[in-house]
């Protein structure tokens, strides 16, 4: 038991790295389907690099922990900005309850992008904070 304790908690930075993947995969695949659905004009394209710069920062944190944690930072709020916005939208159509439960469906993902977003962050601040540590030390 105790071996399979210590394999599950050496295994969570190949979970992170994973993590790191997916929202990269899901940020291109959202980056594409925002430059099709809008015939590919000029905010699309904006919208989209955006998207693919943010995405591709966190892929970076596997490596570079600085790009990695601001990355993860930027998800998280702008996650939380959706959130904000999707929240005052069902406030707004509370007098018309057949039409406010559509909006609730973009709930679910936002919270999980929210959550992997601070995930990155937090993995990424631990690997700076081992190195000023391990720096220190040595100096």
């Amino acid at each position: 038991m105790k071996k399979f304790i210590i394999l599950l908690a050496n295994s969570q930075r190949y979970f992170i790295h994973a993590l790191r993947i997916v929202i990269f995969t899901v940020f291109i695949l959202f980056a594409v389907v925002e430059i099709v659905s809008n015939q590919g004009d000029y905010p699309s394209y904006a919208g989209a690099g955006v998207v693919v710069i943010i995405g591709t920062m966190v892929l970076l944190g596997i490596w570079f922990y600085k790009i990695g944690l601001v990355g993860g930072l930027l998800i998280a709020v702008a996650s939380l900005a959706a959130l904000i916005f999707l929240l005052v939208a069902i406030a707004n159509k509370l007098h018309e309850p057949h039409q406010f439960f559509q909006f609730f469906s973009g709930l679910g993902p936002l919270f999980i992008l929210m959550a992997g977003g601070l995930i990155c962050a937090s993995d990424c601040a631990k690997q700076i904070f081992r190195e000023y540590v391990l720096r220190m030390g040595k100096g």
